[in-house]
Order: structure tokens, then C-alpha cells, then sequence
């Protein structure tokens, strides 16, 4: 018989996204996963792993970084903070920057979306649980996002995380929702 698995987190009772600390903005009534108290040896190794590939990327893109325009866009992340993404002005290779914030620590290679704060309202505050992804679910596989973003966080492990970059790999240059 399998055992149920233990939701490790904490719980708020914020009203609406509002400063509860200097440093912790938070969603209403959300159970917030911690991955790091679930499983911390996986959630240090995955943090390693982000920056083993997310540094030899940044230095490789290095030269697109000097003639494209980088700016910072608006976005809500882990516990509902809202953080400003890299991004390079226009279309071609938009988030590429990104892997400044994955060095920086604010997203992870793999995650769900960073939204936009116009969407939160339309999207389960359990996406909010884990660091926003430079690639995920939403990437490489056909489905509702909100769907996909509760699938990743209810079904995190490294070995999960490493099979959805190599399908981000594999469909590099093709087709992106």
C-alpha cells in the first residue's frame, strides 16, 4: 500500500498579493510546497544543476548580449514575489536573458511560466510553489498550463526535471505555444 505524500509548506492568509514581510509577498490562502524542507538534497542538487548549465549557456550568449537591447519585464514568481525578468527587447531569442536570472537565483531552469501580473488571477497559486522555469511543461508538451504547472510541482524530482530539458534540447527551433 503507497503512502500518501507529505505536503511540506506553509500556509498564509494574505487577503490579496501584499507585502507581508520586507521580503515576502504572498497570494491569498495558498499552501505553499517547499521543496527545499521535501527533499533537500534534491532541491540543492537541482539548484546546482542550474547553475552547472545556466553559467556555460550566459557565457556562450555572451556576444547576442552586447548587440541586443536586455530589459526587465514585470513578472510574479516563487510565493507570489513579484521579480523583474531579463528579456531581450523584441522576439528573436526573447528569453535567453533569462539565464541571468537562473544565475541569480529568482528562477530555475525548469518550472512553471513566469506570469505576467495580469494572469495571476487566472491561474492555481500552486504554480507560485516552486521558482518560475526557464523551460517546463508548458514547453514541450500540449495541455492546459494550469494544468501542467500543477503536474510539475505535485510530481517535482530531479529526474523529472532533467527528462524536461532534454525534450526542451531535442525540440529546440521547432514549434513554441
Amino acid at each position: 500500500m503507497q503512502r500518501p505524500r507529505q505536503v511540506i509548506g506553509i500556509r498564509t492568509a494574505a487577503a490579496h498579493v501584499k507585502t507581508l514581510s520586507a521580503a515576502d509577498r504572498t497570494l491569498r490562502g495558498t499552501y505553499w510546497y517547499d521543496l527545499r524542507a521535501r527533499d533537500p538534497l534534491a532541491a540543492g542538487v537541482k539548484r546546482l544543476i542550474d547553475i552547472a548549465i545556466a553559467a556555460p549557456l550566459t557565457l556562450l550568449a555572451a556576444p547576442l548580449f552586447l548587440f541586443r537591447e536586455i530589459v526587465r519585464e514585470p513578472r510574479v514568481g516563487f510565493r507570489g514575489r513579484e521579480l523583474e525578468v531579463h528579456v531581450f527587447r523584441g522576439r528573436v531569442f526573447k528569453s535567453l536573458p533569462q539565464l541571468l536570472d537562473v544565475l541569480e537565483g529568482t528562477m530555475s531552469l525548469v518550472g512553471p511560466r513566469p506570469m505576467m501580473p495580469s494572469e495571476v488571477e487566472r491561474h492555481d497559486a500552486r504554480r507560485f510553489s516552486v521558482k518560475p522555469g526557464w523551460t517546463g511543461l508548458w514547453r514541450i508538451r500540449e495541455g492546459r498550463e494550469q494544468d501542467l504547472d500543477r503536474e510539475y510541482v505535485n510530481e517535482w524530482s530531479l529526474r523529472r526535471d532533467l527528462a524536461i530539458l532534454l525534450q526542451a534540447v531535442l525540440r529546440l527551433g521547432g514549434p513554441r505555444r
